[in-house]
């Protein structure tokens, strides 16, 4: 062997040991980091509860209309308010680890499968309407919960980005609280039944099937603008899709818009947020809700616009096909010459019949338990049942 090659062979001996001990080095570290990660989480205990984002949706839809940090009633808007309430006898409303002896549990248990032999009463003490009393699952799920330590669900401290989820954005059930007159007559609009509609799931299979699925959420997003920010897919069954998803165009889709998005196609960003996290935004500039210490609100002209209709009710495909023209049709009339918005039809008192802000009914806006009428301001009202 020459000695020109052999210096060769050394070298690459030398370079492969020197990365050999490099690697172990590497190698070394990364055990010791990882030995260090497994002490911080064996320490560190965080507050987990697969049952708590359910209970707190719960206590949300049941119990917000009256247990509210404004009112004189014990205050659960917060999971802190609620663990630290206590009844009129000064005892706290959760004993965690112990849902027997927790003054919560005896106020909201009954008799819900009417056993002859059983112990509870036939009807429970809270909460008062009859159509709201906890079902056998919804009991099951707080007692559960309460058992294990009424636990908060939060994330790691070392997480820094928190997910949405379903109960990141109020129900209408929580707006029919303190809004039942605008709940009832949105109950009943095609904007509550977007995503249930047959014609439009059966439609839109057929495009996600024709498109093999490329179609994605650009039919499903103005249907369900709230499950499409969730991130659920155009191809998702409405058997699989959240509560929150089949509410459709549901209240916060509207009135947690403040970014303008002209003709969007359905590209719309809502703010997530329980009821009293966000603002709610909608067409009066002198609010009171917060003197009543309910959501923070603010006027916003652009909702009283007929281009914030436009964002979902003028559809062009990516191709520049124009789908759906109803603000274009609007936009070339002469409704549109006379001043008169699509709201000034579709939200007066009469359907079908323009009526400017001025001529609509006076009515109180809100109707907030414990508060008396008076201290509400009259305004002149728009009618939510939206018909086509």
């Amino acid at each position: 062997m020459s000695h020109q090659a052999l210096t060769y062979r050394l070298a690459i001996f030398l370079i492969g040991f020197g990365l050999l001990g490099f690697g172990c080095f590497c190698l070394q570290r990364l055990t010791a980091r990882g030995s260090e990660s497994t002490q911080f989480s064996a320490t560190e205990s965080y507050a987990l509860d697969p049952d708590w984002l359910e209970v707190r949706q719960l206590l949300a839809t049941k119990c917000l209309e009256c247990h509210r940090s404004e009112n004189k009633r014990t205050d659960f808007t917060s999971y802190e308010s609620l663990i630290a309430a206590k009844d009129d006898l000064g005892d706290l409303l959760i004993v965690p680890g112990k849902s027997d002896e927790s003054p919560l549990w005896d106020q909201i248990c009954w008799n819900v499968e009417n056993h002859a032999d059983s112990d509870l009463p036939e009807m429970p003490m809270m909460p008062p309407d009859e159509m709201e009393w906890l079902t056998e699952v919804q009991l099951t799920t707080i007692k559960r919960w309460i058992d294990r330590g009424a636990l908060q669900y939060q994330l790691p401290k070392t997480c820094n980005i928190t997910p949405l989820t379903t109960y990141d954005f109020p129900s209408a059930k929580q707006c029919k609280a303190c809004h039942p007159r605008q709940y009832t007559e949105w109950s009943r609009s095609m904007h509550a039944y977007a995503q249930h509609s047959p014609a439009f799931v059966a439609f839109n299979d057929t495009l996600q099937e024709r498109t093999g699925g490329t179609l994605g959420t650009f039919c499903s997003r103005c249907h369900t603008p709230i499950g499409t920010t969730l991130g659920e897919n155009g191809l998702l069954p409405n058997t699989l899709r959240s509560k929150i998803s089949m509410e459709g165009v549901t209240c916060v889709v509207c009135h947690r818009r403040k970014e303008k998005r002209y003709k969007a196609s359905g590209r719309i960003s809502i703010a997530p947020g329980q009821v009293l996290d966000s603002c709610i935004y909608g067409p009066f500039e002198d609010t009171v809700s917060q003197e009543l210490g309910a959501h923070p609100t603010e006027g916003h002209s652009y909702l009283k616009s007929s281009q914030f209709c436009a964002e979902c009710h003028d559809v062009t495909n990516p191709a520049g096909v124009r789908l759906e023209e109803a603000f274009s049709e609007w936009q070339n009339s002469p409704a549109a010459q006379q001043g008169q918005t699509c709201q000034g039809c579709h939200m007066s008192p009469v359907q079908g019949q323009h009526y400017a802000d001025f001529e609509r009914p006076l009515g109180r806006a809100a109707e907030v338990p414990g508060v008396d009428p008076k201290h509400l301001p009259l305004r002149r009202l728009s009618n939510h049942t939206m018909a086509g």
